[in-house]
């Protein structure tokens, strides 16, 4: 009797991702990232903050939170290497706080 090797399947495809936040104007208080609820950033608003990881090609929730002082301005990069362009987009805070949810 052959025995078949057992072969696994990952129902769940990736991709790579990255996440930057860079402060541009004003006085950055703390970055916040979440990638489908797990916090992947969490650091002062003084320099610019990157994470980079694998997500999945479902449906993907980004969450960014930016405290600082009055309307200080920062970039929030997207980066999807081989997916789609880079897109960099420049937000400034709202009395002090910006929050978004990005769906990908």
């Amino acid at each position: 009797m052959v025995k078949k090797k057992a072969l696994s399947l990952s129902l769940d495809a990736t991709r790579d991702f990255t996440l930057t936040l860079e402060p541009v104007s004003g006085g950055i208080t703390l970055f916040y990232a979440f990638v489908n609820g797990v916090k992947v950033i969490q650091a002062d608003g003084t320099n610019k903050r990157i994470w980079s990881g694998t997500i999945s090609i479902a449906q993907v929730r980004i969450k960014v939170r930016v405290v600082g002082i009055g309307n200080a301005s920062f970039n929030l990069g997207i980066d999807l290497p081989g997916t789609a362009e880079d897109q960099s987009l420049t937000l400034k805070l709202q009395d002090g706080y910006y929050e978004t949810d990005i769906l990908l």
